[in-house]
């Protein structure tokens, strides 16, 4: 038998499933400086968006994630979840087999440009109105990946499983039809090795300004916010 879920949690849960398509059009060479509209109606759940950038001890992540869970009633939404960062151009398993073939021919032009992270107006991910808490977040600088958090829903399962909020700033709220600059993400070391991923902490702390800048230019209006420590 299935758990009931609190209504906030299942309407929250049903414009995450139905808000995949992203709020910000294709802005042409002509016009550079076009402004993106702040909402969108989908399904008829007015769909928000969200930008975050992802810091390890100082330095940005060419690639970073950050889990965000819906969070009502005081409990976590064990269905569902966004996926917020900065992305490389070369995300998903779509993408394995282009990536092989260039190692295979050793076009190292190409490959760089994998890498490289993708343009902020592609970073705007598009998200359901509600409160949300950060389970998981991770930073990768090429092959090389650091995380911390629990978020390990069981394969087949996704109900089940451990997942928590991270320590340090791991709460933000996201109004309707709003596109929110939520800053950067730091993940913060505390020099105890293997064991950082459950002891470390995330800071959070405002976008910097030529960031803010260059929002601007591809979102016109928005509000800038940061993650809270919640108490759990």
């Amino acid at each position: 038998m299935s758990r009931s879920k609190p209504l906030c949690c299942a309407i929250t849960s049903i414009a995450l499933a139905i808000g995949t398509v992203s709020l910000i059009p294709t802005v042409s060479a002509k016009e550079p400086r076009k402004k993106v509209a702040a909402a969108s109606e989908q399904g008829g759940n007015q769909m928000s968006a969200m930008v975050v950038r992802i810091w390890k001890d100082g330095r940005e992540c060419p690639t970073g994630r950050a889990r965000l869970r819906p969070y009502c009633d005081g409990q976590l939404d064990t269905s569902r979840y966004v996926e917020v960062g900065r992305f490389s151009n070369a995300e998903g398993l779509e993408y394995v087999p282009q990536m092989l073939g260039n190692m295979v021919t050793l076009n190292i032009s190409k490959l760089m440009d994998d890498m490289k992270t993708k343009p902020l107006k592609e970073s705007l991910i598009s998200i359901a109105p509600g409160r949300y808490v950060l389970t998981w977040i991770t930073c990768r600088h090429g092959n090389s990946a650091e995380w911390i958090g629990v978020d390990k829903p069981i394969f087949l399962f996704k109900e089940s499983g451990r997942m928590a909020p991270v320590k340090g700033a791991n709460v933000i709220d996201v109004r309707p039809g709003e596109i929110v600059d939520a800053g950067v993400l730091e993940i913060r070391s505390d020099d105890v090795g293997f064991f950082e991923a459950q002891t470390a902490r995330v800071i959070a702390q405002p976008a910097p300004p030529h960031e803010r800048n260059a929002l601007r230019e591809v979102a016109g209006k928005f509000r800038s916010a940061t993650f809270t420590e919640g108490n759990f």
